[in-house]
């Protein structure tokens, strides 16, 4: 079975690339599958020690999640796409951790797939985790009979050094934006102004906290709502944070993300830029394909076509020039790196 995974920092583009490529009919396109797993397990990481099919299905299953609390704070995430019009499961009681963006991407009745998931994957013996994430992959491939593996996660650049490792023959295929752009849409995004907050207040945190338990017993009563649930959707909108803050931690993302893609054999990995898609979307997505090994009919380029906003750049040129001058200096080092790395 062949896996590739899409790494981003999110807010690029990569949601889109989700959808196209779901309409591909040979491509289980896998959505947040592995941000899904590293927000269960506390924030810590993707989980990578062996356990048994019963431990990964409480992690699947888990209600109480930060999805829940943003859910619960009436925010506007596209991305948390459960049907609560058709579905079975409410707001206020919570919604299985793999429900809110994986399966409702895969089907339109996430519901039916769930309980047969639950079947599956609780009765997986014990072994490491990645074994347990490929035998998933390759039930959901048979399952809806999509051959093509391909996960997308948000964020995804930070996991790209334990992905290689417990993944190595994975493909990866790298999609990145315009720094400056790519930060400007972070500042308007619910929940990457919630990790700019909470980062913030842990880096600053004196003495520093040792994990992040103790980070939540020790945090100042003025963050209640802001970085811990339940959430104050309105003040995290319309909280000061500089916009260079964001270019900060684009920088960083890419940084670690790149710098473990480059180690990697070149025919293992593919850049694949946001702004190309939106100018030559036939041209990128026929590369894509290739790498993947999938057909890219004229069919499935045209409803791609239809599926792209042409207008979608250019953001961070309307910014004032004092504070577009501090964002592309906080993107600088990213923005150094890819150009170095991304057009090899």
């Amino acid at each position: 079975m062949s896996l590739a995974i899409v790494v981003s920092t999110g807010r690029c583009g990569s949601t889109l690339l989700s959808r196209i490529l779901h309409r591909n009919p040979e491509t289980l396109s896998i959505s947040e599958f592995f941000a899904t797993m590293a927000v269960a397990a506390d924030n810590q990481g993707i989980p990578t020690h062996e356990m048994d099919g019963k431990e990964l299905w409480r992690l699947l299953s888990s209600t109480d999640s930060i999805f829940g609390a943003v859910l619960r704070a009436g925010w506007k995430v596209p991305e948390l796409c459960y049907p609560f019009d058709t579905g079975r499961y409410e707001r206020e009681s919570g919604v299985p951790a793999i429900c809110n963006l994986t399966l409702p991407m895969l089907t339109d009745d996430p519901d039916s797939l769930y309980d047969r998931m639950a079947e599956e994957v609780s009765a997986y013996p014990t072994r490491p985790a990645a074994e347990h994430y490929l035998a998933l992959f390759g039930w959901l491939a048979e399952t809806l009979g999509r051959p093509t593996i391909v996960e997308r996660s948000a964020n995804s650049m930070m996991f790209v050094p334990a992905l290689r490792e417990m993944f190595p023959d994975a493909r990866f295929i790298h999609m990145h934006r315009d720094g400056p752009d790519c930060a400007v849409s972070m500042s308007r995004h619910p929940m990457f102004r919630h990790g700019v907050l909470t980062m913030g207040a842990f880096m600053s945190m004196d003495p520093p906290a040792a994990s992040w338990a103790e980070f939540e017993q020790r945090m100042p009563p003025e963050l209640d709502g802001l970085v811990k649930p339940p959430f104050d959707g309105d003040r995290i909108m319309e909280h000061d944070i500089p916009v260079s803050a964001f270019g900060d931690m684009w920088s960083g993302m890419v940084a670690t993300g790149l710098s473990s893609l480059a180690q990697l054999p070149a025919d293992q990995w593919m850049n694949l830029e946001y702004e190309e898609l939106l100018t030559d979307p036939q041209a990128q997505l026929s590369k894509l394909a290739d790498f993947l090994g999938i057909p890219s009919s004229p069919e499935w380029l045209d409803e791609a076509r239809k599926m792209i906003d042409f207008s979608r750049v250019g953001a961070a040129s309307r910014l004032d020039p004092d504070e577009l001058a501090a964002l592309e200096a906080a993107c600088k080092p990213g923005s150094d790196m890819i150009a170095s790395l991304a057009r090899r």
